[in-house]
């Protein structure tokens, strides 16, 4: 198969923190046949494999030890390798405190000044610390979307043909069990403003370290109520010709936050008199 060089398709990373919607933006983009969409390919706590999110590109031990020793080489050889002539953008999934990571990476990321960046942000920093929290409780990072059942004849017509080809039978997981009641968590205001800030100081670091690349900030709101018209606007932005993504994640922790926090009433006390306020107003910051 004839290959183009790293230099022919746009590269492009989802930039984001916890439970901006950075998952479900990169999981939509890799559902277009145009482009390949890697998963945390620089996440450290990994230390057994990489999570090119591609199953076909599996792991190897010499590109492990490559991120390790030389992080720059392997983004410049292995995340930027060559791709097939139909694939136009190529790109994968970088978490703030992934730059801190690997700060040799990130500078050579702020050198190349052709990177696209999709900034995965929302709104609601209390939000973010609510379901960073519970995601933390349930180590629930991202539930599937509820798939409509097959009809009992294209089931059997799939295994029967599984059978034929001398495969496995298909293995269904059954939905994981979560103890809801670690589904609600206890905060502290300090810890709330303390978060906000930490928040806040590491969009002002990366603006100043990728201020003066192409960037589309893709909202977390919008993402939930123009989904369709932000992927297409996304799409363009990497250079591709638009169609219609697919996002097989469901979103978690849809309920208030009344709800969602045991100390409500306090935390809402304590936002209500400072610059935060807006973030009690769910309506228009989900």
């Amino acid at each position: 198969m004839s290959t183009l060089s790293a230099r022919d398709y746009t590269r492009f990373i989802v930039l984001g923190g916890a439970r901006t919607g950075s998952t479900v933006l990169a999981f939509a983009l890799g559902s277009h046949p145009a482009i390949v969409a890697m998963g945390e390919v620089f996440n450290a706590m990994r230390t057994d494999m990489i999570d090119w999110g591609i199953d076909a590109w599996g792991q190897d031990e010499a590109e492990l030890r490559l991120r390790q020793e030389d992080p720059v080489r392997f983004l410049r050889e292995r995340v930027w390798r060559p791709q097939p002539p139909h694939v136009r953008a190529a790109g994968f999934k970088l978490m703030y405190v992934q730059t801190e990571w690997f700060p040799a990476v990130t500078e050579a990321l702020a050198a190349d000044r052709e990177l696209r960046i999709l900034h995965a942000r929302r709104h609601n920093l209390l939000r973010l610390l609510v379901s960073s929290k519970i995601a933390e409780q349930t180590k629930l990072w991202m539930e599937p979307a509820e798939r409509t059942p097959e009809p009992a004849l294209v089931r059997r017509a799939r295994r029967l043909a599984r059978r034929l080809q001398g495969k496995p039978p298909p293995v269904e997981l059954p939905p994981p069990v979560v103890d809801q009641s670690k589904r609600r968590v206890r905060l502290t205001p300090d810890e709330c403003f303390a978060y906000f800030r930490e928040h806040e100081a590491q969009q002002e670091r990366l603006a100043r370290i990728f201020g003066r690349h192409p960037m589309f900030d893709v909202y977390y709101r919008e993402q939930l109520w123009y989904r369709d018209a932000v992927f297409e606007r996304a799409q363009r932005f990497l250079g591709v010709e638009p169609r219609r993504l697919k996002v097989p994640l469901k979103r978690q922790n849809p309920e208030p936050l009344s709800v969602l926090i045991e100390n409500y009433d306090e935390v809402a006390a304590a936002l209500a008199d400072s610059p935060y306020a807006p973030l009690l107003d769910e309506e228009n910051y989900p």
